[in-house]
């Protein structure tokens, strides 16, 4: 049987790579054949050399990119849509999988939202699933915010047709009841099982291994009272000195360009004696680091997601409102075993409610 894959495994973001791989490999142990392909878009080339940090003096925001050219009133929205589906948009909605599959999972990451024109690809791969190839499909794992337009709502509304749908956390069934009306099961995100696919190289231990998010998306998703970027990364320094002991081994890692201003910043203001500045450039190298840290301390989600898997503590910085509830969602590392299993019975009901799954074990009474 083929199964579908749709997610952003192709995006230049780690955790949605992690989730792709993850996902890919739930499906390999259960016996089903897959394809992957893009969810929304090709990957977004980079700004900037990653090997070069640009200056933390005068840091830059970043260039807009889809996130932010599919935000504000609905007449410009759905021009930029029309426009992303004729141009960077084509050769997603375009592609076909090798041969024509039994059903499709659609998952993880955070795609029931307003950005990066996810709605449209949400309504142009429902309606093939549906009218095209006339199979089953199952959403799983997926984040979703709960400011969507109407003109959105509308393009998602092809959701409401899934044979199985799960989120990864309370915030996103809420969101999902009020936007679109319909009750989903939470289940832990696919990234818990990190460690079942990726099998990290030895190294040097790290007491506390530090993430840190663009302040670009402090500004944006906190425009109301926005941190500075002195405070911001003061707010670093102080969360570091408080986890860390003098002494203690303190590497920070960025994972995309766009963290790599502000992890110089905080570097700098730590001392270069006191930290390491390292750029990872792929998953196997941000596993490999993840599994030799004791803590880590992100306001990258899967950063932290990756660290628990391997059995560090992680401690997250509210840039989100899902990182504000990252503590109260996932409380240790103790527990990530149990959020690993959550998340591979979740992909096992979706495949089944697609009739692709192991069928469940019958159970019997004693007479």
């Amino acid at each position: 049987m083929s199964v579908l894959l749709l997610n952003e495994a192709t995006s230049t973001n780690l955790g949605d790579q992690a989730i792709a791989r993850c996902l890919a490999a739930l499906c390999a142990t259960a016996g089903v054949r897959a394809q992957t392909l893009p969810f929304a878009a090709p990957p977004n080339p980079p700004s900037g050399r990653a090997d070069e940090p640009r200056s933390a003096v005068e840091p830059t925001v970043e260039r807009p990119g889809w996130r932010e050219a599919a935000s504000g009133t609905s007449p410009a929205r759905i021009a930029r849509w029309a426009r992303w589906a004729a141009g960077p948009g084509r050769p997603t909605l375009t592609a076909s999988p090798d041969e024509t599959p039994s059903a499709v999972l659609i998952g993880g990451g955070e795609l029931v939202s307003d950005n990066d024109c996810f709605p449209p690809a949400w309504a142009a791969w429902t309606a093939r699933a549906r009218w095209r190839w006339r199979v089953p499909f199952a959403v799983v794992g997926v984040g979703v915010t709960s400011d969507i337009s109407a003109p959105a709502r509308r393009l998602l509304t092809g959701l409401r047709h899934a044979s199985y749908v799960s989120v990864r956390d309370e915030r996103s069934r809420d969101a999902l009841a009020s936007v679109l009306g319909i009750d989903a099961d939470v289940n832990a995100d696919l990234a818990f099982t990190i460690a079942d696919v990726v099998e990290p190289a030895p190294g040097d231990d790290i007491d506390l291994l530090v993430c840190p998010a663009s302040h670009h998306l402090v500004l944006r998703r906190h425009n109301r009272a926005p941190m500075t970027y002195d405070d911001y990364v003061a707010a670093h320094v102080d969360r570091i000195d408080a986890l860390a002991a003098p002494g203690d081994s303190v590497v920070l890692a960025y994972t995309h360009p766009a963290d790599a201003a502000v992890s110089l910043a905080i570097h700098r203001a730590l001392g270069p004696s006191r930290s390491e500045l390292v750029h990872v450039s792929d998953l196997t190298g941000l596993c490999d680091l993840t599994s030799r840290c004791r803590a880590v301390l992100s306001g990258r989600m899967h950063a932290l997601i990756l660290a628990m898997a391997y059995g560090a503590r992680a401690h997250a910085v509210a840039v989100s409102p899902k990182l504000a509830t990252f503590g109260s969602e996932y409380a240790d590392a103790d527990h990530a075993r149990d959020l690993a299993a959550e998340a591979r019975r979740s992909v096992t009901r979706a495949l089944r409610a697609v009739g692709a799954g192991p069928p469940e074990r019958a159970t019997t009474t004693p007479g």
